[in-house]
């Protein structure tokens, strides 16, 4: 989390633990790459499979678009695995699993910060932004602003408040910056990664 918040681009975190585990472990680039990337992709699909739902709660009418939607990109995200990274099909709908967890549990953090701040309504709607956002993230330093823009762009078109919605997306952006800054420590600290543990996972990489 330290990496991809402080380095910029979402995705710089990514390119910098490839470096460093490939020059500790010498692992080999290209599976550490595919590897990232399939994570990322798997929290990409998440995202947008929520995104999905929600917009199927907030327009019923076109509901089975949304959930056509769904269906299409999971199967086709797990073709594109199947076909470009094998080694990992075993491992597909367990990470998208998790990754599902965990943006839940992060449009849960947000609703709870809304409500901090006085927000008692229209939770969907604010939940859809905000997961829209982290897609947007992705061309930003970390995230910051891109969320605050939209929401304020969006609060010109629905009742939104954008006082409330900033507000909440400031907080949220700050108290990820807070628990990020703990990784400062592992970045300091001079760490012998190299145990007895990774031996197994050392010669699968060298293969």
């Amino acid at each position: 989390m330290f990496y991809n918040f402080f380095i910029p681009g979402g995705v710089g975190g990514d390119a910098y633990k490839v470096y460093i585990l490939n020059k500790k472990f010498r692992w080999n680039a290209k599976r550490l790459t595919s590897a990232l990337f399939c994570d990322r992709l798997s929290g990409l699909i998440a995202i947008c499979s929520l995104i999905c739902v929600l917009s199927a709660i907030l327009i019923p009418e076109w509901s089975w678009f949304f959930l056509s939607m769904i269906l299409i990109g999971l199967l086709g995200t797990y073709f594109l695995t199947l076909k470009l990274f094998s080694n990992f099909k075993k491992i597909f709908w367990l990470s998208l699993g998790w990754s599902m967890v965990v943006q839940m549990f992060q449009i849960l953090s947000f609703t709870f910060l809304l409500m901090s701040v006085g927000v008692d309504s229209d939770f969907v709607k604010y939940a859809a932004m905000f997961l829209l956002s982290s897609v947007l993230s992705l061309v930003s330093f970390a995230g910051i602003g891109i969320r605050e823009m939209l929401f304020f762009q969006i609060s010109k078109y629905y009742q939104f408040s954008p006082t409330y919605s900033l507000a909440a997306s400031l907080l949220f952006t700050l108290i990820t910056a807070f628990f990020s800054l703990f990784g400062l420590y592992f970045q300091l600290r001079t760490l012998n990664l190299r145990t007895d543990k990774t031996k197994d996972i050392y010669e699968f990489h060298k293969k």
